[in-house]
């Protein structure tokens, strides 16, 4: 490749920096954010133990437990993590695109990710996600790379495993990658022949890599299975729709790229019929994104799982086979695919909303902040308990309410352990605890979907009687008084 189509790839990303950039502080810290926090804050071993009995694999953990020991814990130092890995998975999209699929290929998809407003929500989340993506992005190309029938060398199967092995590591849900993987390989002709000896080493690696967690993936996996997730199931199609709107930002793009999709489709049913297809990497970029979409889908319906930022780690595959369609459709008629490729690039830039504070992504973040000021004003006024619910709001609390943040610093293996010492003394009771308050005032701070009637009820039957409700964006206060 000549140097000015690395400086196309440059120039995505310094315009996918610049975006990110923009509102990377302001929205208040998230509950899963504080979570991370929580856990990186603990020592290596309290990170692997405490964390098997949840949802995610320790990686982004172990990484942040290091990023918070050298620059600290902030609201900026947590999310500029997110940031880089975010930015940086303009380059395996673009390379992927240029070098597997087509001219120009590489360059629109990373385009349109640069303007992909969950990237950049998730790039402001200072959670696993945007390194999940960014694994995706390289796994993919790495994997088509050990598929070129042209390529003997052996260092992108050794990338593979790597970044493989950390995919793992990083969320479960991102075993759909290798999965793909294993099963493209029964499907590309010759692949398997050619490669077998290669992909039984690869495999090999990373059983052998994974087996501190084969235990905890498999407790993990049948408690879900048994007795659901915390998810809601799947009720209707509508799901399915919205899943794709997340993808690609709006309604408009969102139509325009699933009929781009299905054209392709009839066309590749047609050219079955007519026993014209081959497996291609257009073919094996489609899989990526439709096999773990449409099976998860289905599941969902039985078990909840369908949630967006789960499957952000299908994006990269998702942009790359929405430029390769564009391609394909456009055939010999290049001014067509330009056309193509401008609509396309001008929709994502047009429904692109750089700042999410107000987004309603999974993990969304509200203002948090208010809400705790107002309880500290509360606690200075008068005497007063204050119930917290639900019971794991209280990182976020704690978080405002102690500005150098040593509560996050102090020994423990379990929140509750480490932030009711810290809350307790001020007149703060858990909604899961059945203390009864001492004091005559009561103020129930609880998200605003979390019911709180057992409370309610029970400060009623004590003679406490309603004062008065403050709501705020995610959270509302709700006061009682017991009269003298």
């Amino acid at each position: 490749m000549s140097i000015w189509r690395y400086v196309e790839c440059g120039a995505v990303v310094a315009v996918a920096a610049i975006i990110r950039c923009l509102y990377v502080g302001k929205a208040d810290i998230g509950n899963d954010e504080c979570f991370s926090l929580f856990y990186a804050s603990r020592s290596l071993a309290d990170i692997l133990v405490g964390l098997s009995a949840y949802d995610n694999p320790p990686l982004w953990e172990l990484l942040l437990h290091f990023w918070v020991m050298l620059f600290g814990v902030s609201v900026l130092s947590l999310r500029i993590l997110s940031l880089v890995f975010s930015v940086l998975t303009v380059i395996p999209i673009w390379l992927t695109g240029e070098r597997y699929v087509g001219r120009h290929v590489g360059l629109l998809a990373s385009t349109m990710y640069a303007f992909s407003t969950m990237s950049i929500f998730l790039s402001h989340d200072g959670r696993i996600y945007s390194l999940l993506g960014m694994l995706a992005a390289w796994s993919l190309y790495f994997f088509l790379t050990v598929l070129d029938e042209n390529y003997r060398g052996r260092s992108a199967w050794v990338w593979l495993a790597v970044v493989n092995v950390l995919i793992m590591y990083s969320h479960y849900m991102a075993f759909w990658v290798i999965v793909v993987e294993a099963v493209s390989l029964l499907f590309v002709p010759g692949a398997l022949r050619r490669l077998w000896k290669h992909g039984l080493v690869h495999a090999a690696v990373l059983i052998l890599c994974y087996i501190p967690m084969w235990a905890v993936l498999y407790a993990r996996f049948m408690d879900s299975g048994v007795h659901g997730t915390w998810i809601a199931k799947t009720e209707g199609f509508d799901t399915l729709y919205f899943m794709f709107c997340h993808l690609t930002n709006s309604p408009v793009p969102t139509i325009l790229f699933l009929v781009l999709s299905l054209c392709v489709l009839v066309m590749t049913v047609v050219a079955m019929v007519r026993k014209r297809f081959r497996v291609s990497n257009v073919t094996l970029l489609t899989a990526a994104w439709l096999i773990p979409l449409m099976v998860s889908f289905v599941v969902s319906f039985f078990v909840g799982m369908f949630l967006d930022r789960y499957f952000y780690f299908a994006l990269p595959a998702y942009l790359l086979a929405l430029s390769a369609y564009c391609r394909r459709l456009a055939g010999d008629k290049v001014r067509l695919y330009y056309y193509l490729c401008g609509v396309m690039v001008l929709l994502m830039a047009l429904s692109c909303k750089p700042d999410d504070t107000r987004l309603r992504y999974a993990g969304w973040k509200g203002n948090v902040s208010a809400t705790a000021q107002r309880m500290l004003e509360l606690e200075q006024a008068e005497p007063c308990n204050i119930v917290i619910a639900p019971e794991w709001i209280d990182k976020q609390l704690v978080y405002y309410f102690d500005t150098a943040h040593t509560a996050f610093l102090t020994e423990g293996r379990v929140e509750q352990q480490v932030f009711e010492p810290y809350l307790a003394p001020r007149g703060y009771l858990y909604c899961n605890s059945v203390s009864m308050p001492e004091r005559p005032v009561v103020h129930i701070v609880r998200e605003q979907w979390y019911p709180v009637e057992e409370w309610t009820s029970m400060l009623e039957n004590n003679g406490y009687v309603q004062q008065g409700v403050e709501s705020f964006q995610q959270q509302e206060i709700i006061t009682y008084r017991k009269p003298e």
